[in-house]
């Protein structure tokens, strides 16, 4: 009989998603936003996912489809930071002047975007979940949960 993987992973990760949102907030409320800190927070946010979805390719089949959501995130991602950096913008969400109709939406719109973010994240946690581990041993869920704690403690430097 396959185990389970353990709900303390899930918990953590909650826990660390919320932990992101309130140093945002945090951040935003007593004007601590940088360039670097909001690169910073792209980043791990990014690694976070990351471990999540590469966790979920080798408890899913086929493991291809959370590979390709993986490519996605971290392509488009870069893609818009790296493009409104160039337009000389100070955050990666000025999209004012966008024409891109979903930028506007997605950017322009923060209560859309949190349900857009934690939505996708709550998807990802309730597949990890519920997946039945068909590995022996809980290697990638452990290393994920490191990792996952890793990051938290680099946030707080």
């Amino acid at each position: 009989m396959a185990k389970k993987p353990a709900p303390r992973s899930s918990k953590l990760s909650v826990y660390l998603f919320v932990c992101d949102a309130v140093d945002g907030w945090c951040a935003r409320r007593f004007n601590q936003v940088s360039t670097f800190g909001a690169v910073l927070d792209m980043v791990t946010d990014r690694i976070s996912t990351a471990c999540l979805l590469v966790v979920l390719s080798q408890l899913y089949k086929p493991g291809l489809i959370f590979l390709s959501l993986l490519a996605l995130d971290i392509g488009s991602h870069w893609f818009q930071m790296y493009s409104t950096f160039l337009a000389g913008k100070a955050s990666h969400k000025d999209v004012k002047d966008s024409t891109n109709w979903l930028f506007r939406a997605y950017y322009g719109n923060r209560m859309f975007m949190a349900y857009c973010c934690v939505s996708c994240e709550v998807l990802y946690l309730i597949m990890f979940y519920l997946a039945e581990n068909e590995t022996e041993t809980l290697v990638d869920v452990s290393i994920f949960s490191v990792l996952l704690i890793f990051l938290d403690g680099v946030r707080l430097l």
